[in-house]
């Protein structure tokens, strides 16, 4: 049963005996790599209608005991009933609120997520810090420290959370001479440059930022199946990482101009597949490595990701959570795992059918509304059309 609070006050809560504390339509929409979106309206004659405001309030959603969700009203408008309509982002969006000066940085990976969630943490109000400090040997929250203790703390003693990306080499080289924000520079430089997921986590009262390799965890206690909570399966095709040639680009050098490959490639800035090429054309992509300063060790990197572009299917399925219906189902979380079987499809066996759940719309009030979005992604080999996909499989 789900409740929503603004700081500590009843928004929306679902039981009979509190039927005044009621919101209208509210919405929570999660998606992988995004600030998750909540919306509701809150009645005129709610009693904390008046705590509604731009930016400073908390708002949090529980599931039971369960906090699932934190963030902060960013839209408020009165329609014309008197009812106010709000649309909130989850706290992966307070990253938003602190800008990172020009900077150098040379590591691991580990070391800059430390970096910029602590930078964060300097410019933020102490109520939306994340991590912990070893203070005196203790861990302390950072939302009980001072922004002095924050800077006088050594960046080896901070946890911002879990990071389980690695390089490797386990050392990369980042820099910046622009004033962005810290979400901008850790999506670009670390999610864009070494992939895996930005995810907030709260655990014994405390809020943390991982940086994940694996979004969640395979859930065994829910499956998708056919005539049973499967309501839609379709296959597309995805280009989005194809290329037949490639560019690389390395770090900087000190004429200011990126490190090549031409120095180690007879000559040439790029790589190429004939066998890409003979069956798709030409299709060059430069692809940077600003970490890289050696031009062996980038043409080594770039030939394996030429190696690695591939055109995929993108298989993906919608379904009904059945936690409505059984309570020893969990709930669907976005990020974790989910097994489809669907025998018309294909989807015979456990080895084969695992889901990433990457997007959700949840209806808090009417869960029947909710929809669910599960993909997993296939390499097409060549010549393979979509229509063959499915009769592959069966």
């Amino acid at each position: 049963m789900y409740k929503i609070y603004i700081d500590d006050h009843l928004l929306h809560a679902e039981s009979l005996t509190e039927s005044e504390y009621r919101v209208l339509n509210p919405i929570l929409s999660a998606e992988l790599n995004r600030s998750y979106m909540l919306s509701f309206s809150v009645p005129y004659k709610h009693p904390n209608y008046n705590r509604i405001a731009i930016y400073k309030p908390t708002v949090t959603v529980y599931d039971g005991s369960q906090r699932v969700y934190r963030g902060r009203v960013i839209a408020s408008d009165i329609d014309f009933f008197r009812n106010n309509r709000a649309v909130c982002e989850s706290d992966i969006g307070f990253l938003n609120d602190v800008i990172m000066r020009p900077y150098e940085f040379a590591g691991s990976i580990e070391a800059y997520f430390k970096k910029c969630v602590h930078e964060y943490n300097v410019g933020a109000d102490a109520d939306r810090r994340f991590g912990t400090y070893s203070i005196s040997g203790t861990a302390t929250p950072a939302t009980n420290l001072t922004t002095a203790q924050i800077q006088a703390a050594a960046i080896s003693d901070f946890v911002p959370g879990v990071c389980t990306v690695t390089d490797p080499n386990n050392y990369i080289v980042r820099e910046s001479v622009q004033y962005k924000t810290v979400y901008t520079e850790m999506m670009d430089k670390l999610v864009g440059l070494c992939g895996g997921y930005l995810m907030t986590r709260y655990a014994n009262g405390i809020d943390y930022v991982d940086y994940l390799a694996e979004s969640g965890v395979t859930d065994n206690t829910q499956t998708i199946k056919f005539a049973e909570n499967l309501l839609d399966l379709g296959i597309g095709a995805s280009t989005d990482n194809f290329y037949s040639v490639i560019v690389p680009i390395g770090a900087k050098q000190e004429n200011d101009v990126p490190l090549t490959i031409a120095s180690v490639n007879d000559g040439n800035d790029y790589l190429e597949d004939a066998e890409k090429i003979q069956m798709y054309g030409r299709i060059e992509r430069v692809v940077e490595w600003e970490d890289v300063t050696i031009a062996s060790n980038l043409k080594a990197k770039a030939q394996a990701a030429l190696n690695a572009s591939s055109m995929y299917n993108e298989i993906t399925v919608t379904a009904v959570d059945l936690h409505g219906f059984d309570a020893a189902k969990n709930r669907f979380r976005v990020g974790n795992k989910y097994r489809v079987y669907s025998y018309p499809h294909g989807f015979k066996s456990a080895s084969d059918n695992l889901f990433l759940l990457s997007k959700a719309t949840i209806s808090i009030d009417n869960p029947a509304d909710s929809a669910y979005t599960f993909v997993r992604q296939y390499v097409m080999g060549a010549g393979d059309k979509i229509s063959q996909m499915i009769n592959r499989r069966a």
